[in-house]
């Protein structure tokens, strides 16, 4: 379903051939370059990412991904994490085992590292968008959201529940269910590269 993904280049055609109108193009330009300015306002350090929301041609909300409101802007933490593993087949958990559950080993070597782990108060870029529109009464139906990375399931459940018709990404990341999801629910994606 990805390969279904419209593609805007910055050529007239897009990937499938289909001629992009020229004025809706120069807006989604201006409108991805706007969530990728705004993204170097998150403080995250892994990923910053950008979202602009858009109506009627107008940019109306931009929000990047960080921490909830009256929490220290730090999207990360450092945790320690417990790691048992297998000397026999070199399986490898964070869960305390005596014996391995893949070879039935009792040689087991515990050690414990330290990792950089997404903090429980971050939300991502789109949320932030969502919820400001809520807060403040902005009705999202029928709009456009500009991200500067392809969605989450869970942010593509809210754009949906909101009444986003078009989303246009610029980056794939890691999981793209978020985008099988909008297509399967009527919504217009495109990546702009």
């Amino acid at each position: 379903m990805i390969n279904d993904v419209i593609i805007i280049n910055n050529k007239n055609k897009s990937k499938n051939n289909k001629i992009k109108n020229d004025k809706s193009k120069k807006v989604d330009i201006f409108m991805m370059d706007k969530a990728i300015r705004t993204s170097q306002e998150s403080y995250c350090k892994r990923l910053k990412v950008g979202a602009v929301f858009s109506k009627d041609n107008r940019a109306l909300i931009d929000g990047y991904n960080g921490t909830i409101s009256g929490i220290d802007n730090c999207c990360e933490e450092i945790q320690q994490v417990d790691v048992y593993k297998c000397i026999g087949c070199g399986y490898q958990t964070d869960d305390k085992i005596d014996i391995c559950k893949i070879c039935g080993n009792s040689d087991i070597k515990f050690s414990s590292k330290m990792i950089d782990k997404t903090s429980e108060y971050t939300v991502h870029a789109e949320q932030n968008v969502i919820f400001y529109a809520a807060k403040k009464g902005i009705p999202l139906d029928g709009g456009t959201m500009y991200i500067t990375h392809n969605p989450c399931k869970q942010c593509s459940k809210a754009m949906v529940s909101s009444g986003i018709k078009k989303v246009v990404f610029k980056e794939f990341y890691r999981d793209t269910d978020g985008i099988n999801f909008l297509k399967s629910c009527g919504v217009d994606v495109y990546q702009l590269k």
